[in-house]
């Protein structure tokens, strides 16, 4: 009797469990980046966010290949505050966030480069990702010349 109530047991948790597993977006699809040139020197990064997702204004990086290509400091707008159980009193994005990033070029002419990103999510069902990393190329235009 015992053993039949310990199996029941098991074989519900095990529903409850997958069940929960199945309806948690993989991280690709919690926060789908777009990245565009907007001039010769600026690019921009645009999240869609899925419902009842957010991300971490405080954990994005962001590098470009190849190596010789310097960022300036991101532009990023003001998130919303959360008390998070994990990092404390946070900014966060739901929905959408659009980050503005300097390119620092000493040179003119087609920039082509590959933007690495870094940024780092949670589900508000208490469920959080690890840092994701995603590498989205892109092509700077040539540069307005200043008159």
């Amino acid at each position: 009797m015992m053993l039949r109530l310990l199996r029941l047991i098991f074989v519900v948790l095990l529903l409850s469990t997958s069940a929960y597993a199945e309806e948690l977006l993989h991280p690709s699809e919690a926060f789908k980046p777009a990245v565009r040139a907007l001039d010769g020197q600026t690019i921009e990064l645009r999240f869609e966010i899925a419902k009842g997702y957010y991300l971490y204004r405080e954990k994005f990086r962001f590098s470009a290949e190849p190596a010789s290509i310097t960022l300036g400091t991101p532009v990023l707008p003001k998130g919303t505050e959360k008390k998070d159980e994990t990092f404390g009193k946070v900014e966060v994005f739901y929905d959408q966030v659009i980050i503005r990033i300097p390119v620092e070029r000493n040179s003119s002419g087609k920039l082509p480069l590959t933007l690495n990103v870094t940024s780092q999510g949670c589900a508000d069902a208490g469920v959080c990702y690890p840092p994701q990393k995603q590498a989205l190329p892109l092509n700077c235009p040539t540069p307005r010349q200043r008159r």
